[in-house]
């Protein structure tokens, strides 16, 4: 029997409105033979950042063969294009915003959905009515040529962004969880392995190196080598972000020991 192939839904769209449930209708409206899989909807509205966080972490869990579609789109109705991307086995549906660097290589091929072979298209809604039926035809075998063509000149934003030198290194906050633990862009591999300083405009605090959450004394902040492969700074059963008021966006320094 043949497997059926993945969807997997990555969007801001939250879970209070209908949105997500209509993207599933209309993918199985299409295409009923799918398995639409969750990553989340809880991307930070209209934060690109966070949803290459969240691509960048997940999309090595899934099988080849498996369709992502990703929908972070503040410029919904505009001219910015719908892209497809096919990469490594891979396909990735997502507004032409830079989200995609957190996945795709510069070998991945791009092709911009021609929008004009959709009718009744809403302009505050194309994650329902463009984006949803090409995951889903994607998803059939239709190949990317025939429902986009060859676009060379996308968005581009690297992921992740970081900034190392001597005893410093400098990176951007990517994610706060819902323990409060705060993810960076500096990865594991250039992390120091050290206790250090932490800064930002009106932000000063200690950060003691540790492997895990149970290495920490109550109260203490630490920092540590993160499983999403990026370093995260936490406490042990509290909230590091609500305790140094981070977010989101926030750049931060590490001043090493």
């Amino acid at each position: 029997m043949k497997e059926r192939t993945i969807i997997a839904l990555l969007t801001d769209f939250g879970n209070n409105d209908a949105y997500v449930g209509i993207v599933k209708g209309a993918i199985v409206s299409r295409n009923r033979d799918v398995e639409i899989i969750d990553i989340s909807h809880g991307v930070k509205s209209y934060s690109i950042i966070n949803a290459q966080f969240f691509l960048f972490s997940s999309c090595r869990y899934f099988p080849e063969g498996t369709v992502f579609y990703i929908i972070v789109d503040p410029g919904v109705g505009t001219r910015r294009r719908a892209l497809i991307a096919r990469n490594s086995g891979f396909h990735f549906v997502a507004p032409d915003n830079g989200i995609l660097d957190a996945a795709i290589g510069e070998s991945a091929e791009i092709f911009a959905i021609r929008e004009e072979r959709f009718v009744n298209v809403s302009a505050t809604f194309h994650g329902r009515d463009i984006f949803a039926p090409v995951a889903a035809m994607l998803a059939m075998g239709i190949p990317a040529e025939e429902l986009g063509m060859p676009f060379y000149d996308r968005i581009k934003k690297p992921f992740p962004q970081y900034l190392t030198q001597g005893n410093r290194a400098e990176a951007t906050v990517v994610h706060v969880d819902t323990f409060g633990n705060v993810i960076i862009s500096l990865p594991n591999s250039a992390f120091e392995n050290k206790s250090c300083t932490v800064e930002a405009p009106g932000m000063r605090f200690r950060a003691n190196f540790c492997t895990t959450f149970a290495d920490l004394a109550h109260g203490d902040a630490g920092i540590m080598a993160g499983s999403a492969g990026l370093v995260e700074l936490a406490k042990n059963c509290d909230s590091l972000a609500d305790a140094y008021g981070v977010a989101i966006g926030d750049t931060l320094r590490l001043l090493y020991d």
